[in-house]
């Protein structure tokens, strides 16, 4: 079954139908890895964000340790955003591999 057919109108009036049949497995699993890959986007940052905090703040080397200590908001909200996405990537590749 494909995924769409579009009809396409020529200048002689006729119509063409396009159908990606070929391909449209390939296309489905690129979609499907683009969208996991983005709920381990916070998870990634909060590993790199005393990195992150120390190129911000001219290469002074930034501990985790003092990341608790002087941005304790930012930290746990970007912790706390980081498990979310890691459970929802957990949870969504879970149900891939359960086939439902």
């Amino acid at each position: 079954m494909p995924v769409y057919q579009q009809g396409v109108v020529e200048a002689r009036g006729t119509a063409v139908v396009v159908d990606n049949r070929v391909g449209c497995g390939q296309l489905r699993w690129v979609s499907v890895c683009v969208r996991l890959g983005v709920c381990l986007l916070p998870a990634l940052f909060f590993v790199f964000y005393p990195s992150a905090v120390s190129f911000i703040s001219s290469g002074r080397t930034v501990l985790w340790a003092q990341m608790f200590y002087f941005a304790l908001p930012l930290t746990l909200v970007l912790a706390v955003a980081g498990v979310c996405g890691l459970a929802v990537f957990g949870v969504r590749v879970w149900r891939l591999r359960s086939g439902s």
